[in-house]
């Protein structure tokens, strides 16, 4: 499957999770089994992007515009351009690191 390039994209980086967990416990087996979302937002403000993961995308969202600091914080408002659901957190991960990697290309 071919990806079309978007350009410039922020994300949060590394993606270090998509390995094995390093807790075997009750928490990381039910985090396996839970959705898990790959979504891209673009800055109203200088129409860059950035590729990030969550459990909840839309409240994700929000907290980007939220006053925080960081690198969305710098370039709010963002709006929501492409989400991506997975059954599990660590099938999200692998998407997230093969996107980003595609704005490196």
């Amino acid at each position: 499957m071919s990806v079309p390039r978007i350009g410039k994209v922020a994300g949060s980086s590394p993606v270090r999770s998509a390995s094995k967990p390093q807790n075997l416990g009750l928490f990381c087996f039910v985090q396996e089994l839970m959705e898990y979302y790959v979504y891209v937002i673009q800055s109203d403000l200088d129409s860059s992007f950035y590729i990030g993961s969550s459990a909840d995308p839309y409240s994700r969202l929000e907290k980007h515009n939220r006053p925080h600091k960081g690198y969305t914080a710098r370039k709010q408002p963002w709006s929501s351009k492409y989400i991506e659901k997975f059954s599990s957190k660590k099938e999200a991960l692998l998407r997230e690191r093969f996107l980003k990697a595609q704005k490196s290309k």
